[in-house]
């Protein structure tokens, strides 16, 4: 399969040369904004001609955009911070700035899949982060302390634990079904979704280690 073509419309579009200044750009805003609390005017302007070539975006925005606000939301990578609109007649909806950078603003089949089989084993991963050994991190074998921000680690990694699983099913990434309902989504067979957790529970390793280490084995395997 070849690779989706990256265009690079940040730098047209907001004279911005590479994408790592246009991320940090965003990370910035998001981290500086006030939670709750509409973005400034500037800002504003700024995420949402970014937030433009989300392949969503006029159906996110609905009835008109009133405003944006950073809030905080609760998924499987944890607590993150993340961009909300709030339309004109009140209603909100979450928007991934991350997606609007991808080719075509949006994630491929096989992220989208992936992301939401992390999500349906959360329960799993949650009561090992935090009931789980910190002593020692197993990848760089220093001390840990538990509440320094540990990650879970998945010692066959998740993708290949995962597509163990599709094998065994003799399905594709494509053949699973997904319901969005916001900051995350669920297959929609549910029957599907309970063999994968079983499966998940039954063949997986987990260990804590530091987050850093953690994020540095998986951009090896990127």
């Amino acid at each position: 399969m070849s690779k989706r073509k990256t265009n690079f419309w940040w730098k047209s579009d907001l004279g911005i040369n590479t994408q790592k200044e246009l991320t940090d750009r965003i990370r910035y805003i998001v981290k500086t904004s006030t939670i709750d609390k509409p973005i400034d005017k500037l800002n504003t302007e700024f995420l949402i001609k970014v937030l433009s070539h989300h392949h969503e975006f006029q159906k996110k925005s609905g009835v008109g955009i009133k405003h944006l606000e950073i809030k905080i939301n609760h998924s499987c990578s944890g607590i993150t911070k993340g961009i909300w609109i709030i339309r004109h007649d009140n209603t909100q909806e979450d928007i991934s700035w991350v997606k609007a950078l991808k080719p075509e603003g949006k994630s491929t089949i096989k992220e989208d899949v992936s992301n939401t089989a992390r999500y349906e084993i959360y329960t799993q991963i949650k009561n090992f982060h935090d009931n789980g050994d910190c002593s020692i991190c197993e990848i760089c074998k220093n001390n840990m302390i538990r509440y320094e921000g540990l990650h879970v680690d998945h010692i066959k990694l998740f993708e290949e634990l995962f597509l163990d699983f599709l094998t065994l099913k003799n399905i594709k990434y494509s053949n699973i079904e997904l319901e969005d309902f916001g900051v995350e989504s669920k297959f929609k067979d549910r029957i599907l979704a309970e063999e994968w957790c079983k499966f998940h529970k039954e063949y997986s390793s987990l260990r804590l280690v530091h987050k850093l280490c953690n994020l540095q084995r998986k951009r090896k395997n990127e």
